[in-house]
């Protein structure tokens, strides 16, 4: 199960029926790893528990929306707790990605006010996790950390009414999008490259839109030349998904 991933179109389970069964047995599984017998195993349990709930969310019937969102945050939130940057840190930087995904939410939120308070908590959770794990040793969930600090930015500021506030989280949100690049290579990791370039064109585009002038035809050429050199690597027959989002 690929955790922390939001908008990166990693799913490895994409069927309700896959993710109960999958529900079940990690259920089974904190039977047998108990913190006191395997704190590590339960962190790893969990955690995986805790996405997977949150994927049921998502694909699951509307109606059991509040039941599968409050089982991922109580088991997300229960191995952020016992981890830290010291105690078993990439179970505490995996599970702060995922419930930042959490935050991200917009159903959680009855209001904008309250939307943009809970990504302004979700990218705290990202900024304390993601100098936890090191791009040398964990490439993926480096890249993976910035894009999604990329992508709650743009969320972020299109709640903002503040000019100078949105530009400042969209230029936030090119720097992290900017740094997931560096562990994204389209010969090595199409899918993740094409997420970047994606995200990074929309961030631009977007701050061309709140700017003016010589900044704005800028922002709108540099973000027209990152999606077509995306779309000269993917062919539509192949990858329809990210052919059509590139369009």
């Amino acid at each position: 199960l690929i955790t922390f991933s939001r908008k990166d179109h990693v799913h490895c389970l994409c069927s309700v029926d896959a993710l109960l069964s999958a529900e079940t047995a990690l259920l089974l599984n904190q039977e047998i790893w108990t913190p006191t017998v395997n704190l590590r195993g339960w962190c790893r349990t969990t955690n995986a528990l805790g996405a997977t709930r949150w994927r049921l969310a998502q694909l699951d019937e509307p109606a059991n929306f509040g039941k599968h969102i409050g089982g991922a945050r109580e088991a997300l939130e229960a191995v952020r707790a016992t981890c830290s940057k010291t105690v078993l840190p990439y179970y505490f930087a995996a599970s702060s990605g995922n419930l930042a995904s959490l935050y991200c939410e917009r159903k959680l939120s009855s209001s904008d006010q309250e939307y943009a308070s809970n990504v302004v908590a979700s990218i705290g959770m990202q900024l304390q996790a993601v100098n936890v794990l090191s791009k040398e040793d964990y490439p993926l969930e480096w890249g993976i950390f910035h894009h999604n600090l990329g992508t709650s930015y743009i969320s972020l500021a299109r709640v903002l009414s503040d000019k100078s506030e949105k530009l400042g989280a969209l230029n936030s949100s090119c720097e992290h999008l900017t740094k997931s690049f560096e562990v994204r290579e389209p010969e090595e990791a199409l899918q993740y490259w094409i997420a970047s370039s994606r995200s990074l064109a929309e961030a631009l585009i977007d701050k061309g839109m709140v700017e003016t002038g010589d900044s704005s035809r800028r922002d709108m050429s540099c973000a027209q030349a990152i999606l077509e050199r995306a779309l000269a690597r993917i062919d539509e027959r192949e990858h329809p998904h990210q052919w059509a989002e590139l369009q």
